[in-house]
């Protein structure tokens, strides 16, 4: 059995033995973000540093819960969201000034490029109780679900947040922006703002809303080495990540090598070598239900071609079977054609038909157009 993944990632398992499991753990709980959402809830109640409540439903012992208000820093404006509409319109956007914040720039935590837009200096100014400093907070107030976050990168200008974006410019004496990230983006915590999510057509979060939730707040010192322990176990994730996807295309390409060998294989003796190689890599070849489907596919074409059984001199010509079914139904002996764009030859006592020739389509769920076009239709038949 599998380890559980709050298992493997705590103090009690090891980061060793985590590296061993981890794609065993990624096939067991279906993602490596199902990992990082783990590790996140993990970190905000302290097991990724040592630190244990004494009850599951308790806090560690130096901790406490605040709300947002509380761990924004003491001056105006230090928790907000973006203007109303009417504030700022499409209008006052322009191809240079100082830059806009969007929800998408958020979710993407991706800031500047082609679809930046701006506004003037000025209107920047009338906007500043909007503004957006490097290093603050930015959570989406919309999404399905609200609560994406990024810290706004200390390499872009000052800048203004649009609608449905909240900003807060934390408190640096008591928390820092990376570990309230981590707490923002925790699955527990995520669930709380699904709580206070209201809308049907956009789902969205109040600041009103935003402001009453209370977040898990150990000492500085320790949301620091948090911070530090959890940018350890995501970088190496995300290493072992993109060593598993170079793996995984590596394993399609040979799969997919695999399979055309045995359907373009022009000698028995090179579909007997291809088949071979199949069935000594079969785990590789069928490790995922792409490759599954794949593999179901090429049967289908394997069958269809007659690489599948060994034909018997003895066995009837498809064309006698034809022409005695033509005589018995008292129709005109088939006059099918091949197939276009089928390369492979007919195997020897094979022959073209049409579904009409050798199946009765009788249902009368079958709209007109589709039965004619079914009776017309050249199956192989052998």
């Amino acid at each position: 059995m599998p380890p559980r993944v709050e298992e493997s990632i705590d103090g009690s398992f090891g980061v060793k033995k985590f590296v061993e499991n981890f794609g065993v753990i990624v096939e067991a709980v279906g993602g490596v973000e199902r990992i990082r959402d783990a590790i996140r809830d993990l970190a905000i109640v302290g097991k990724l540093t040592g630190t244990f409540a004494e009850r599951e439903d308790c806090l560690p012992r130096g901790w406490m819960w605040a709300t947002p208000d509380e761990l924004c820093a003491p001056h105006r404006h230090a928790l907000a969201i973006g203007p109303f509409g009417s504030n700022l319109l499409k209008e006052d956007y322009t191809d240079s000034g100082v830059p806009l914040v969007f929800v998408r720039d958020i979710t993407s935590r991706s800031f500047g490029g082609e679809r930046t837009r701006y506004v003037t200096p000025k209107k920047a100014a009338d906007l500043g109780a909007h503004r957006v400093e490097p290093g603050d907070l930015l959570i989406t107030k919309m999404g399905s679900p609200p609560g994406d976050t990024a810290i706004y990168p200390a390499t872009r200008p000052p800048a203004i947040i649009t609608a449905d974006c909240i900003k807060l410019t934390p408190n640096t004496t008591i928390t820092c922006s990376e570990f309230l990230e981590i707490v923002v983006r925790a699955g527990s915590v995520r669930e709380k703002l699904l709580e206070i999510t209201m809308g049907v057509a956009h789902q969205k979060v109040s600041l009103k809303r935003f402001r009453v939730v209370k977040f898990p707040l150990p000492p500085l010192a320790e949301q620091k080495r948090i911070v530090a322990r959890v940018d350890q176990l995501m970088a190496l994730i995300d290493d072992l990540e993109a060593k598993q996807t170079k793996k995984r295309k590596l394993s399609t390409r040979f799969t997919k090598a695999s399979l055309e060998a045995l359907t373009t294989a022009e000698s028995p003796e090179e579909f007997d070598t291809a088949w071979q190689r199949v069935v000594e890599n079969f785990p590789t070849v069928a490790d995922s239900s792409d490759k599954v489907s794949a593999l179901r596919r090429c049967v289908r074409t394997l069958a269809v071609q007659g690489l599948l059984k060994t034909q018997s001199a003895h066995d009837e010509p498809a064309k006698e079977l034809l022409q005695r079914l033509a005589t018995s139904k008292k129709t005109p002996a088939s006059s099918a054609e091949a197939i276009a764009g089928l390369d492979r030859p007919l195997p020897p006592l094979w022959s073209w038909a049409r579904f009409d020739e050798v199946a009765v389509i009788a249902s009368n769920l079958v709209l007109i157009q589709k039965r004619q076009e079914l009776e017309n239709k050249a199956v192989l038949d052998g």
